[in-house]
């Protein structure tokens, strides 16, 4: 098993944190989205940087929140460099296209 998990490369990708009281968006990329406990430790233990989120996530607490994969891709065979550049990349389209700014986001 700890074999297996040596052999598996990460999944990058960009994520999508829902706010389902106000409707207010978040988007992260993440070198490995299979680490969502990472971000999750975050917001609970208040050390993600983003203070309006951690405040929101006091206020309505962690069951108003939802999480969602919006594009994903493997780093297999990839260099850092290409794994950032193409995060960068999927976050801004995603960026764009969501609008996460001021009322209606936390971006």
């Amino acid at each position: 098993m700890k074999q297996q998990a040596k052999e598996e490369y990460p999944i990058a990708g960009v994520l999508l944190v829902t706010n389902t009281k106000n409707g207010k968006v978040y988007i992260e990329a993440m070198n490995n989205i299979k680490r969502l406990n990472g971000l999750l430790f975050q917001l609970k233990f208040g050390t993600l940087l983003n203070k309006d989120l951690i405040n929101d996530w006091n206020s309505f607490g962690e069951e108003s929140f939802t999480f969602e994969v919006l594009e994903s891709f493997k780093t297999e065979g990839k260099s850092t460099y290409q794994v950032k550049s193409e995060l960068s990349q999927a976050k801004e389209k995603w960026l764009t296209e969501k609008q996460p700014y001021g009322e209606l986001g936390y971006n």
